[in-house]
């Protein structure tokens, strides 16, 4: 009989736990703590979530008062519905008065190719919870794509942004499913792109899926052109405006999920006097569109950033954004419209203003545009929206690389 071992746990073991849920009124929410510095909160969580009978929990006053507050329990009616992001890749790309897709943003779209299509080469499949090698580097956060996504990663070679697409219809599911497994990654997308169900070729040329077969190499050189003006701009003028930094198709993307977050209650704190004004802090899928961003901004600003934190707001009429400087977690500000009811073109858009030198600079921006300015040290600010009008702004933070304090 083999002599029985004994075992011992680990002494250097912690549990921790990690919580993310969106509360009523605030917007989505974190918490992280150990569980030896909270064991109540961590037995109720253990039993909630494992649905456990024999796992014996009581609940104290205090603590039912505090799962109420953040939003953790509550009643039915005051509990928000649960929301997922929604980043399938559309079909609806056809310019009409309900589309999302941004008609007037066409820096990332050439309706008339030349040459012949193929498939992007910086194009990568996703089946399942493993990102693909070229992608795994480049998304520190990205828990808007759950581990069963069968997935399209676009790479721009320009921006060097990635854009996830979500490939939805159970065709085109199946032809994924079945492509993973191979190794010739290039033919495994063509013969997809060939498959693909409902979504037609200027859908997947919108979204930069079918390419002219010169596009990274052009694409590359045009946006080192573009950034080396934009240096040249952002050391004389101290601020400067970056055209179509998002793919049209992405814009789409975000924009039917915060209406869809917007419609079921997920964001509603507001934190201006007058009330019109929603917000949501490090908001998981403008946290993902954040650090997208870092590469891009470094070629244009003069020393290296990191990304900090980012705030949505969604402004209603009549809405201001009062003249005012940022805290140093703001060293850098990219401010970047999302949506706008109705679409605006360039020169009807919703201005903003930054101050250089004791003048007022007026600036507008398409959807996907943003604007690149010292938080810290310019004021800006935006006089009252008009009447009718709504626009969804997300305002990217950013510090120097060897920034040592709080990113939050």
């Amino acid at each position: 009989m083999a002599e029985r071992q004994e075992v011992l746990l680990n002494p250097t073991l912690t549990l921790t736990f990690a919580l993310h849920w969106s509360h009523r009124g605030r917007g989505p929410r974190t918490l992280t703590f150990r569980a030896s510095e909270r064991p109540e909160l961590a037995r109720f969580l253990l039993h909630a979530e494992l649905d456990d009978d024999d796992l014996s929990v009581e609940l104290t006053p205090d603590l039912v008062v505090e799962l109420r507050k953040e939003g953790i329990i509550g009643d039915r009616d005051s509990l928000p519905e649960n929301l997922e992001f929604n980043f399938d890749l559309p079909d609806d790309v056809a310019y009409s008065a309900s589309s999302l897709q941004p008609y007037v943003n066409r820096i990332n779209y050439d309706p008339v190719p030349s040459g012949r299509l193929v498939v992007n080469p910086q194009c990568y499949l996703q089946c399942g919870e493993h990102y693909p090698v070229a992608v795994a580097g480049r998304v520190p956060f990205a828990p808007i794509v759950r581990q069963d996504d069968e997935v399209l990663w676009v790479r721009d070679p320009g921006t060097e942004i990635l854009a996830p697409y979500r490939i939805s219809d159970w065709r085109s599911v199946a032809i994924l499913r079945g492509l993973c497994g191979r190794d010739d990654e290039s033919s495994s997308l063509m013969d997809l792109i060939r498959r693909l169900g409902d979504h037609d070729e200027d859908t997947l040329r919108r979204a930069h899926v079918l390419v002219p077969d010169d596009y990274v190499e052009a694409r590359s050189k045009q946006w080192t052109m573009v950034c080396e003006d934009l240096r040249t701009t952002l050391r004389a003028n101290d601020f400067v405006v970056i055209r179509g930094i998002f793919n049209p198709t992405q814009i789409h993307v975000m924009r039917r999920h915060y209406r869809t977050a917007l419609e079921l209650g997920h964001f509603s704190q507001r934190d201006d006097p007058a009330g019109k004004r929603i917000v949501a802090y490090n908001d998981p899928a403008a946290r993902f569109l954040h650090h997208q961003q870092v590469a891009l901004l470094n070629h244009i600003v003069p020393a290296p950033i990191k990304a900090s934190y980012c705030y949505l707001a969604f402004y209603e009429p009549g809405a201001v954004l009062a003249r005012h400087k940022d805290r140093p977690q703001c060293a850098w500000n990219l401010s970047v419209p999302l949506d706008a009811s109705p679409e605006t073109d360039r020169h009807d858009a919703w201005p903003i203003y930054v101050e250089v030198r004791g003048k007022a600079h007026e600036v507008r921006l398409e959807l996907g545009d943003g604007i690149l300015y010292p938080g810290t040290e310019l004021f800006h600010w935006r006089d009252a929206q008009p009447a009718e009008h709504r626009t969804t702004v997300c305002f990217f933070h950013f510090v120097p690389e060897d920034f040592t304090g709080s990113l939050e």
